[in-house]
Parts: structure tokens; C-alpha cells; sequence
């Protein structure tokens, strides 16, 4: 699959739509009131809300729960792109962290929390083989982010996401989807091979879309 311009004016387009809604502003207030700074911020939660509505992934996994900001953002955005059967699997390997806390009771159906080490749970059955959208938000280390991303890249669907917060922390989003280049002797991209479609970056949030 690759994108166009028509998709990433359709991108903006839903990222603008999220920032104008209600919920929006009620997720903004939830992460002020409840003293929520380090959780993903709400621009970044928009964004993730936008990829989510353009890709309509069924079955999404998150690494780094925390208190649901981001998770709030992927599953309202499943529900709205009428995926209310689809569900958010998200993984925190802390205890101490009030998780979930800013998910809506609205959402809470469609959102599974696993608590422990994502190295311990990714080939359990509690993870899918097959999933639509991968969304890392966990340690930002180079070599922890780059296992998860060649982890779960050959689990994502034809036209999935691998999607990254804090993208320039290091390099590690930016030499995976390097890795999924392949070019031919005269240096030029294969197409056919490469398995990503279109990658890029807003803000802090980083995405590759697969083939």
C-alpha cells in the first residue's frame, strides 16, 4: 500500500478533527486534573487518533500503558471508525502507576491491560501472531525500541502501522525503517521488495505503514 497526498491531507484532516472535539478537551482536562505530565500529551494523542482512523486496525498493541492517555486515544478512535468489536491490547510492566486511569468508562470494553515484561509476554498467547497496528511507548532505549520494532513488524497486517512515540530520543525509528529499504544496483528503491509503503514523523509520533 502506498500513500498519496490524499492521504496525508486525509491525515491532517482527522488530527485537526480530534483537536476540535470534545473529547479532546475532556482528555486534556483528565491529564491536568490528574497530574498526568509524563503520559503521552493530548497533540500527541491526536495524531495517534488521526493514524488510527486512516489505518482501521481491528486488533492494536501498545507497550507502555502507564495511565491510558494513549490508549484512550487509539480505542476512540477505533470506536469512531466503527470498530466497536476491535480491541486495544496494552502492556505496562509497572504496578505503581494507576493504570488506566485516564481511560473513559465508554472505552474500558474494548481495552485489554497486560501488566509484566514485553520480552516475557510476546510470544504468549495473550499477544495475537496477527495485528493491525503496533504502537511503542515503553523504554526508550536504542536497543529495547529496536527489538520491538523488528518484533513486531512481521506480525503487522498487509497495511498495517508501526507507529513510535518519542521518535527523537534516538535513532532507532529512523534505522528500522531503513532496514526496510532495498534498493537495486543502481541504487534506486525497490518497490516491489521494500515492505513499507510511507513513513514519517509529527511531532514526537513516528510511523510506517506496511506493505
Amino acid at each position: 500500500m502506498q500513500w498519496s497526498l490524499r492521504n496525508w491531507i486525509a491525515l491532517l484532516e482527522q488530527v485537526r478533527k480530534c483537536r476540535q472535539s470534545a473529547f479532546y478537551e475532556m482528555m486534556r482536562q483528565r491529564r491536568l486534573e490528574t497530574e498526568s505530565q509524563a503520559s503521552t500529551s493530548s497533540l500527541d494523542g491526536a495524531v495517534l487518533y488521526g493514524l488510527t482512523r486512516l489505518c482501521k486496525p481491528r486488533v492494536v498493541v501498545e507497550t507502555g500503558s502507564y495511565r491510558g492517555m494513549s490508549t484512550a486515544f487509539l480505542r476512540r478512535a477505533q470506536m469512531d471508525a466503527g470498530l466497536a468489536e476491535g480491541c486495544v491490547i496494552t502492556i505496562e510492566r509497572r504496578v505503581d502507576c494507576q493504570l488506566g486511569l485516564l481511560v473513559t468508562d465508554d472505552l474500558k470494553s474494548g481495552v485489554k491491560h497486560l501488566i509484566g515484561d514485553i520480552r516475557a509476554l510476546v510470544d504468549t498467547d495473550e499477544i495475537p501472531p496477527r495485528i493491525d497496528l503496533f504502537f511503542h511507548d515503553s523504554t526508550h532505549r536504542y536497543e529495547h525500541q529496536l527489538w520491538e520494532f523488528e518484533t513486531f513488524w512481521p506480525r503487522l497486517s498487509s497495511g498495517g502501522m508501526l507507529v513510535s512515540h518519542d521518535v527523537g530520543m534516538n535513532a532507532s525509528f529512523v534505522d528500522f525503517v531503513s532496514s526496510t529499504y532495498v534498493h537495486n544496483d543502481r541504487g534506486v528503491t525497490d518497490v516491489a521488495k521494500t515492505s513499507h509503503g510511507a513513513w514519517g514523523r509529527i511531532g514526537s509520533i513516528g510511523f510506517a505503514l506496511k506493505t
